[in-house]
């Protein structure tokens, strides 16, 4: 959903309570801040209603053509999210892509700890302090799309996942279907990383903090 258009509160309840939807993505790099106020209206509704929201969160995919890259960057920034996840502490949002591919790269790249100026953190960084921090217990992420750069981001997503918090907050996702173009394909890429997490944890990511971010259990 986009907050700029027209009557969009109105569509959303239209679209729930009449066709079944079940969930909220919204897409901030096309040309929106997450905190518009006609979305916090959407966020009242969503949390009432039980209603996930997905957002995409990272530097990567579409965005509006006609605004500044830095710009649109900072409307898709995790920190955006603090603000709205404490006035909706009941609202269910997932981060998607846990900052992106780029963004696992600068995590192991530059030294990082929790103290770091926030401007340097990578986004992987302030999901997990977010996540870490206990504050935020409806907040997720997913490794969808990034999880396809394997060799290199399952060593990165195995230490990540050690920590107690985070293990708890991670979905797996494939981001069907995007991943028609890769030549990994979802099966295959389900299957390597069962074997890589072990069955225990595949399917905690898998499918029980799914089942929770979806209300489903």
């Amino acid at each position: 959903m986009d907050p700029r258009r027209e009557n969009v509160l109105d569509m959303v309840k239209g679209l729930v309570e009449n066709n079944d939807f079940k969930g909220i993505k919204i897409y901030p790099p096309l040309g929106y801040r997450p905190d518009d106020e006609v979305l916090y209206d959407v966020y009242e509704y969503a949390q009432q209603n039980n209603l996930p929201i997905m957002a995409h969160c990272s530097r990567g995919g579409a965005r509006n053509r006609d605004m500044p890259i830095d710009l649109l960057q900072s409307y898709t920034d995790p920190d955006n999210y603090k603000r709205i996840l404490n006035d909706f502490p009941d609202l269910r949002v997932c981060l998607a892509h846990f900052g992106g591919d780029a963004e696992w790269e600068a995590y192991l790249q530059n030294t990082w700890v929790e103290t770091s100026d926030e401007r340097t953190k990578s986004w992987v960084s302030k999901i997990m302090d977010m996540m870490k921090s206990g504050d935020y217990p409806n907040l997720y992420t997913d490794i969808s799309y990034t999880i396809f750069r394997f060799e290199a981001n399952i060593k990165v997503l195995k230490v990540l996942l050690t920590n107690d918090r985070v293990r708890s907050q991670v979905l797996f996702g494939s981001d069907f279907y995007m991943v028609e173009i890769e030549k990994l394909q979802e099966r295959r890429l389900s299957i390597y990383l069962r074997a890589e997490l072990g069955e225990e944890l595949f399917w905690q990511i898998a499918e029980q903090n799914p089942k929770r971010y979806l209300c489903l259990s």
